[in-house]
């Protein structure tokens, strides 16, 4: 198996099982709480826990061995339609943040596409999950253009009364024949 990709000198690779959560916790607090991305200490350490029984997927991008950002999926966690696959069937992106650092060399859109690469992402590493979702606030036109240029598509807008703004789900499917999303990427 490959051990990491390597992207105009950006290190990418799934995170080990023993990769300290606290470390993305506190990188997420710092880098990621933003009035567009809210981060409840609870859920999300709990989130980041999940690193070590494999429930929780984390690819990382590292420039020079600095930590420079991350994207986070949970098997069956988050958003699922009901007439879709069902939530065993589901991987849902929760994190997502890049250090202001590093902002402006793709890693973002890197990210993205290496988490539904065919391959090297969730697909490749669990064959059982169909879909990928993730929410974006509204206005963060970042993010949302992250995942857009990453391959996945706008479902729906919606008001989210729970917190407090409009929320924009966005959605990737595996195509039936799968394409080489991260053609960039490099076995090193």
């Amino acid at each position: 198996m490959v051990a990491f990709w390597t992207i105009d000198g950006v290190v990418y690779r799934l995170l080990e099982r023993s990769f300290d959560s606290e470390v993305l916790f506190q990188f997420n607090k710092t880098h990621g709480s933003t009035p567009l991305n809210f981060i409840p200490d609870g859920p999300v350490r709990e989130h980041l826990g999940g690193i070590k029984d494999g429930t929780t997927l984390v690819w990382a991008a590292f420039v020079e061995g600095e930590l420079a950002g991350f994207i986070t999926g949970e098997r069956g966690g988050g958003y699922f339609l009901k007439t879709g696959p069902g939530p065993a069937a589901v991987c849902f992106i929760h994190e997502f943040v890049i250090s202001p650092n590093f902002r402006g060399r793709k890693i973002g859109t890197n990210l993205t596409q290496l988490s539904i690469d065919p391959k090297l992402g969730v697909f490749g590493i669990d064959p059982a999950i169909k879909e990928m979702y993730t929410t974006v606030h509204e206005d963060n036109v970042a993010s949302r253009t992250a995942f857009i240029r990453g391959g996945y598509h706008e479902v729906l807008t919606y008001e989210d009364a729970m917190r407090k703004r409009n929320t924009t789900v966005l959605k990737f499917v595996l195509p039936s024949v799968p394409k080489p999303w991260c053609s960039l990427l490099t076995a090193r």
